[in-house]
């Protein structure tokens, strides 16, 4: 909670009215979720709740059946999962591959990795600079 003499900052994801259907079926109905800067959120609810369709449509996934997206103030229209990375935005699936070796912050963070090789196995891979970040300070991956 911040002090009432505080204005919010302006979101930096603002999902409104968004919804996705599968086969008829809403999976998300008029949903609407904001984020601003330095927040942390949760997504908490039963399996089948359309909690993964609601990212995977904010990580351009998937496209919304209709609703509106925008970062910064600014409309986005993500085609695919690219775009949403060139906008700055990206997720890390629950079913990702992780390296056993790092910590779940290394994990998370999007940072080029180089791998260490040893008697021709891999055995690490570790990082090799600092992460990318865009202007709004999110991390970008490199786009390959």
């Amino acid at each position: 909670m911040r002090p009432p003499d505080q204005v919010a900052p302006q979101p930096a994801v603002q999902m409104t009215g968004i919804v996705k259907r599968f086969d008829g079926v809403a999976a998300n109905d008029r949903i609407d979720f904001t984020i601003r800067p330095g927040e942390i959120h949760a997504l908490v609810g039963e399996n089948g709740a359309g909690k993964s369709t609601l990212m995977n449509v904010l990580a351009g996934v998937y496209k919304p059946d209709a609703g509106e997206i925008r970062l910064f103030d600014r409309p986005v229209r993500f085609r695919s999962p690219r775009d949403a990375i060139r906008a700055g935005v990206g997720m890390v699936h629950q079913h990702f591959a992780q390296i056993p070796s790092c910590t779940v912050a290394q994990n998370m963070a999007n940072v080029p990795i180089k791998r260490v090789m040893r008697g021709g196995n891999a055995v690490a891979e570790i990082s090799t600079g600092p992460s990318r970040r865009n202007e709004n300070g999110f991390s970008r991956p490199p786009v390959r």
